[in-house]
């Protein structure tokens, strides 16, 4: 697999409207589930939001099996692969409980890691989307390159991430002293 350049991982760029717009991608990114930057959570440490998130899925529908093995795995992928198995699993209560989780994973990770809790901060109020084709409830449903995630009212994705991490900066820059986003 050929290395990612810098523009397929995190792009910084403008709105139609003129708005700053950043967009991101992988786990190389900060912002990404992927990315490494462990937290805990009720005395469990967890290694990235995407293993936060697939265990809170698997503890909802009582997969203790599926907990286990995703408590040992050190790749994301590799969690969001197990969490596409989870036992009794039921799409209309987790796309309930699905942003919350999110929300408290994306939380833990910023106030817990001072540097990303500084990158996010220096990102003031810029809109952080990520942008994956592949996606279109958690992203843009864009390619990162794709000029269209700059006309943010077409997007075909609803960019919940991007949301709930906008979020999340703005609880920060009134809990951190002297931090305004």
């Amino acid at each position: 697999m050929a290395a990612l350049s810098r523009s397929q991982v995190e792009r910084q760029t403008k709105t139609t409207d003129g708005r700053a717009l950043i967009l991101f991608h992988t786990g190389w990114s900060p912002f990404s589930n992927f990315h490494s930057s462990p937290f805990i959570i009720e005395n469990q440490k967890y290694n990235t939001v995407e293993q936060f998130y697939q265990v809170q899925k698997a503890k909802t529908f009582g997969d203790t099996k599926a907990v286990i093995e995703m408590l040992r795995l050190r790749s994301p992928r590799r969690c969001k692969e197990r969490g596409r198995s989870i036992e009794n699993f039921d799409s209309a209560q987790w796309s309930q409980a699905a942003p919350d989780v999110m929300q408290r994973g994306v939380r833990e990770k910023f106030m817990q890691n001072e540097q990303l809790r500084s990158h996010l901060l220096a990102t003031k109020d810029a809109i952080l989307a990520e942008a994956t084709e592949f996606d279109t409830f958690w992203a843009t449903g864009l390619n990162i390159e794709d000029e269209g995630n700059c006309d943010v009212d077409n997007w075909p994705g609803r960019n919940m991430l991007g949301s709930i991490i906008m979020g999340v900066r703005h609880i920060i820059a009134g809990v951190v002293p002297g931090k305004k986003s």
